[in-house]
């Protein structure tokens, strides 16, 4: 592997952990194919009066969905899922304009907010690749896989993907080394299923909560209404999400 910096490297095996438009997946000609979740991600930062507890938080309003993500301190991170019209609109209004729409939904749970960062959006996409592994290169995280971010299942998902790959070379013995193709495919066959599991079902709950027609809302309160009401389903959804 060459460098910018004039360096070479040489390695038995490569981790591509580079993010949704992966540069190491493109070198390597690993297609990858997108699908738009017809939203866009308005993010930003903001300071809170109140505190936040390490706790990530969602409020579900009609078509969108907002999330306020812990950060070190007095700090939350903003990721407004939005209609991409109303997602410019955010863009165009002012600071204090934003966070006072900002406010009107998830009210004053965290106390006052203040935006702190210059916001930006981003198209929301589901992103699947051809495969996963190529000789002596294997993608983890974002790199191998897209997923909606309502339920906050990439960066689980990602570590999830580096521990198996961690635990099936650590298994090899003294067998093949750790490039070794067959190895590869072991771990690529163990993640490919958990991965379009939980991207089937944040995909759909994307929609669900976004359908605006009074009958998925309906069926929507109705299910959430029986989960609620089913602690040893939520207590295996919360494990399936950690595990």
């Amino acid at each position: 592997m060459h460098l910018s910096q004039g360096q070479c490297w040489q390695t038995r095996l490569l981790v591509a952990a580079d993010g949704l438009h992966s540069d190491l997946r493109e070198r390597f000609g690993i297609p990858a194919y997108f699908s738009p979740y017809g939203h866009r991600a308005v993010v930003a930062n903001y300071r809170i009066s109140g505190e936040h507890g390490g706790v990530a938080r969602q409020w579900f309003v009609p078509g969108e969905v907002i999330a306020l993500l812990p950060l070190p301190g007095q700090r939350v991170s903003l990721v407004w899922s939005a209609q991409s019209d109303h997602a410019q609109a955010l863009l165009a209004m002012s600071p204090a304009q934003r966070t006072q729409a900002l406010q009107q939904q998830v009210g004053y749970e965290l106390g006052l907010l203040e935006e702190i960062s210059v916001p930006a959006d981003f198209e929301l996409r589901r992103m699947n690749v051809a495969r996963w592994i190529a000789p002596r290169f294997a993608l983890v995280g974002d790199a191998a896989h897209g997923v909606h971010p309502m339920a906050g299942q990439g960066l689980n998902l990602g570590l999830q993907d580096a521990s198996c790959l961690a635990d099936t070379l650590m298994a090899r013995g003294p067998g093949p080394d750790c490039g070794d193709r067959s190895l590869l495919r072991r771990y690529e066959r163990a993640r490919r299923e958990p991965v379009a599991v939980m991207q089937g079902l944040t995909g759909g709950l994307a929609h669900l909560f976004s359908a605006s027609r009074s009958q998925w809302g309906w069926v929507r309160n109705w299910g959430m209404n029986r989960l609620e009401g089913c602690s040893w389903l939520k207590d295996e959804l919360v494990r399936y999400a950690n595990r």
